[in-house]
């Protein structure tokens, strides 16, 4: 999964909530994942690659500590642990499915959650929120992904504002506002911080671009 449209997301959305079930006929493999590296998947999903059509296997996982077990390093995947559980998908199911060329990949429902949450935030609510902070200062409010960020219209006002208690009020209000859509709980005020930017550097070095500025 990489975003929020994707299907394995939504499929496995459905599944957090408990309005379904993984597949039954994919359960022995989660017991034995769950069994040989003590971390239980939240679901599996086999589909093929649109460009290569290659039949991939995705186990998902909810967090990143469970991700980062069948990491080799902070970039790729631990390929003997993608191949292990592999070879046991082609001993339970290698006569349902096709497995020629297959390859496995890991996905963390809780990253692509929060950019969920984050994402169901309105226009509108932001507006109402930067109306509400009432900050002359204050340019515009603009996520993605998870991420927030509230420009300011210098840079010299960044540097004024940062670490002040003014942001602190800022950070307390938008976390309000996105703890009405966190059904998963997965945000906590402690960990929860927005960035801070400048219009002056939007438009200096991006070309006042939303495309430039996120790419």
């Amino acid at each position: 999964m990489v975003s929020s449209i994707d299907n394995s997301y939504q499929e496995t959305k459905q599944i957090m909530l408990g309005n379904a079930s993984i597949k039954q006929e994919f359960q022995s493999l989660v017991d034995w994942i769950n069994e040989i590296y003590r971390v239980k998947p939240i679901n599996i999903i086999y589909e093929y690659v649109d460009v290569v059509q290659r039949p991939r296997l995705e186990i998902c996982f909810e967090f990143d500590n469970e991700i980062s077990l069948f990491m080799r390093n902070k970039l790729f995947f631990d390929d003997n642990k993608g191949n292990a559980i592999l070879d046991k998908f082609k001993q339970l199911l290698q006569s349902k499915y096709n497995t020629d060329n297959m390859f496995v990949i890991f996905g963390n429902f809780s990253k692509i959650a929060k950019e969920d949450i984050n994402n169901s935030i309105t226009k509108n609510e932001l507006e109402i929120l930067q109306n509400v902070l009432n900050s002359k200062d204050l340019w515009t409010i603009d996520k993605c992904f998870s991420n927030i960020t509230f420009f300011l219209y210098t840079d010299e006002q960044v540097k004024k504002y940062k670490n002040s208690d003014i942001v602190k009020e800022w950070t307390d209000k938008y976390f309000s506002l996105l703890k009405k859509y966190d059904i998963f709980d997965y945000f906590v005020r402690e960990d929860f911080s927005v960035l801070l930017d400048s219009k002056e550097n939007f438009d200096t070095n991006f070309k006042s671009n939303w495309f430039y500025y996120y790419r």
